[in-house]
């Protein structure tokens, strides 16, 4: 059988020197492709993750697939996607819900305001003027490097398509675990939040985490399952290596595949 995992973060280009990024290493994600590897059932293991984000060792089990932002992400499981069946998808990555459309500043906004304002005008006709302008094509990015003398920045970010919406619709036979990460939340919302995202994607199993349960040393959450019942783990070696047994346990459709 043939695991998917994707790990890390993406990082989204503010121009040819910044970006914006977010803070997760691909530790659990490693983890999860090093227990799949330890079982004999997985013939190879193909692992999307971010430029900086833990990988597992190359080898004749395992691809490694290095990308940048979400735009990037896609087109690589496009790519595997139309040449390669997979059995199971661990999807973990943290992807960045939004992308840089447009840098500007309040110099070139206000410009661009004082060619546009016809006065008076209504809440809603000022809300489009502004959209209008900060999404015109006089960004700062197109230059390369944005100058440091600019006294400040109007970073425009523009929503991202949902990566795991897109995962059952192409390979629907996939066994498909997804991720829900909030932060500072009690047991029953993690919960109830992780069964939505669960019933949405159509996901067979969900991983739900609180960030203040996750450090360099520890971590914890919940595997929510398909019937909606869920068991907490504790550290990453039980939680990598029980997500991987249950995804083989459903590709295989019963416990004596092991």
């Amino acid at each position: 059988m043939k695991i998917l995992i994707t790990a890390g973060g993406t990082t989204e280009k503010i121009d040819d020197v910044r970006h914006i990024t977010n803070t997760s290493t691909g530790a659990l994600g490693c983890a999860i492709a090093k227990a799949f590897l330890s079982l004999s059932q997985v013939e190879k293991v193909l692992y999307i993750c971010g430029a900086g984000a833990l990988a597992p060792e190359v080898g004749a089990r395992v691809e490694i697939y290095r990308i940048s932002d979400v735009r990037d992400l896609q087109k690589t499981l496009e790519h595997i996607f139309s040449e390669v069946k997979i059995d199971g998808i661990v999807h973990c990555m943290a992807v960045s819900d939004y992308a840089v459309d447009n840098v500007s500043s309040s110099e070139l906004l206000a410009a661009q305001l004082a060619n546009r304002l016809p006065l008076p005008m209504s809440p809603e006709q000022l809300s489009v003027i502004v959209s209008s302008c900060l999404s015109a094509q006089n960004s700062l990015a197109s230059s390369g490097k944005i100058s440091s003398d600019m006294d400040d920045l109007l970073v425009v970010m523009k929503k991202t398509p949902k990566i795991i919406g897109m995962f059952k619709s192409i390979q629907p036979q996939a066994v498909l675990v997804g991720f829900k990460l909030l932060n500072g939340v009690g047991r029953d919302v993690l919960i109830d939040t992780g069964r939505r995202l669960m019933q949405k994607n159509n996901c067979n199993f969900v991983f739900a985490n609180d960030l203040q349960e996750i450090s360099p040393k520890c971590h914890s959450g919940y595997l929510i399952q398909s019937d909606l019942s869920y068991e907490r783990l504790e550290g990453r070696p039980q939680i990598s290596h029980t997500i991987a047994i249950r995804v083989v346990q459903a590709i295989c459709g019963k416990e004596a595949c092991l």
